[in-house]
């Protein structure tokens, strides 16, 4: 049932074999995510409107390597792409990218409470 959840927004076969199958232990990595990257995107958030473009590359760069950790592939890819951006020194679409990225991270949210 959970696997049909979050169909395109969760690699479930990557979050499978981190938990080695044991769907409990991929709810609580799911739950460990979304309350560690509720902060990050927080702080990410001040970054973006500060237009401090060394600590949005930091954050995002975080946020790539958490999302990709547990298979949430889409924004895993936001966060890389606004990462590229802020190490360029490009803030122009980072606002944009945020959203999107809040927008995932809330579908994220969605999927667990589901499960």
């Amino acid at each position: 049932m959970a696997k049909t959840l979050g169909q395109g927004l969760i690699d479930w076969r990557s979050l499978q074999q981190l938990s080695d199958g044991d769907r409990q232990f991929e709810r609580e990595l799911l739950s460990m995510y979304v309350d560690d990257t509720r902060s990050h995107l927080s702080e990410l958030g001040d970054a973006v409107i500060a237009k401090d473009a060394q600590r949005v590359m930091k954050l995002a760069h975080y946020l790539k390597g958490s999302s990709g950790n547990v298979g949430i592939k889409s924004l895993h890819s936001c966060a890389a792409n606004l990462e590229s951006q802020a190490r360029e020194g490009q803030l122009a679409s980072s606002q944009q990218i945020l959203a999107e990225m809040i927008g995932l991270f809330q579908q994220v949210q969605g999927v667990l409470t589901q499960m």
